[in-house]
């Protein structure tokens, strides 16, 4: 009986460390070709966004600099100094209107928002399962 070619089982009587090897090495090929494809194939931009962002950068440091020596000149005119302190009067003139309005809104408003969050949230969470219901099919 063990002379019938259906008892030969090639797994038991064989090794099949060469088709795994060969299997393993292309394997390894296909994910290399994948990576190499993924990183630098299919995205030939790359090197241009990564120019793009030195030169940028540098185009920006420059700007900067202008802008830094543009500011300081501004900020020292007599235009920029005569509105800033009319901004100050002006801000010192409403700040007790700004101190009622923040009390109102803090001691007033905010509890009664704060009241009502908890049944809205009920009330909500009932019509989105009323929702849900409708939208079931039968």
């Amino acid at each position: 009986m063990s002379d019938q070619p259906q008892d030969r089982d090639p797994v038991v009587h064989s090794s099949l460390s060469k088709p795994l090897l060969v299997c393993s090495a292309l394997l390894v090929i296909a994910t290399g070709w994948g990576l190499y494809d993924e990183l630098y194939g299919i995205r030939p931009w790359k090197g241009y966004q990564a120019r793009f962002e030195k030169t940028y950068a540098k185009y920006l440091k420059t700007a900067r600099l202008g802008q830094v020596e543009l500011e300081r000149q501004i900020k020292a005119s007599p235009e920029y100094r005569q509105l800033d302190a009319q901004l100050q009067a002006a801000e010192k003139a409403v700040a007790p209107q700004i101190a009622e309005i923040g009390r109102q809104v803090n001691q007033d408003l905010t509890p009664k928002i704060l009241a009502l969050n908890e049944p809205f949230q009920v009330v909500r969470s009932h019509i989105g399962s009323l929702t849900y219901q409708i939208g079931e099919p039968q």
